[in-house]
């Protein structure tokens, strides 16, 4: 057992600004938006300019395999790993934590999204109509630290086993809005008069 601040070597919270948005910027933000739990999806991410990206990492700069968390809003408490390209930076309500040597970054993200990670964030936020969590309680997060072959294998297991569960649901997602579709154009064929109902209810 151990706190999240001694299988970090950085933990860096955001700027409290909000960033100033470019609609043709070359770097991508990361908000709370863009995440579910392990995993990150930049298809709509927010975009910013090169001054902006600057400003941004002028703490520290997001580096692959970082982790990125959220804190606060109604999406508080989800992490996801920054991939190896494109270039991002933290959005609002945003934190990055950087895993040890000893630790599997993947396992270390894992752990982050567990429910017993949340509920050590959730003391924070009983009550608040707009939640964060804290900084202090955040590093101070209670984790377990399993040999690092076994870190390897749950987060190995955790990635096939979510992967094929965002498949199924991406898949399904697509089979409702292909009904849908067809429904629509069911309707506007009969209320067009290109089928003909008749007799077809008693």
């Amino acid at each position: 057992i151990t706190r999240l601040k001694y299988a970090a070597s950085r933990i860096i919270d955001c700027p409290h600004e909000t960033p100033s948005y470019s609609d043709d910027g070359e770097f991508l933000v990361i908000r709370t938006a863009d995440l579910t739990s392990g995993r990150l999806d930049l298809s709509s991410a927010y975009r910013v300019d090169e001054d902006e990206y600057r400003n941004r990492i002028r703490r520290e700069p997001l580096l692959s395999a970082d982790i990125v968390y959220g804190r606060e809003g109604e999406r508080w408490g989800f992490a996801g790993l920054v991939p190896q390209s494109p270039t991002v930076c933290l959005g609002q309500r945003m934190m990055q934590v950087r895993a040890v040597n000893h630790w599997v970054p993947a396992f270390l993200m894992w752990q982050l999204n567990s429910s017993s990670v949340y509920k050590q964030g959730a003391v924070d936020t009983v009550g608040a109509t707009s939640p964060h969590v804290n900084v202090d309680t955040i590093i101070n997060y209670w984790l377990s630290e399993p040999p690092l072959p076994e870190q390897h294998a749950i987060a190995a297991f955790l990635d096939r086993e979510t992967t094929a569960m965002h498949l199924m649901v991406t898949k399904i997602e697509t089979a409702m809005q292909r009904l849908q579709e067809y429904r629509t154009a069911l309707i506007s064929a009969a209320v067009t008069g290109k089928i003909d109902v008749r007799g077809t209810v008693e």
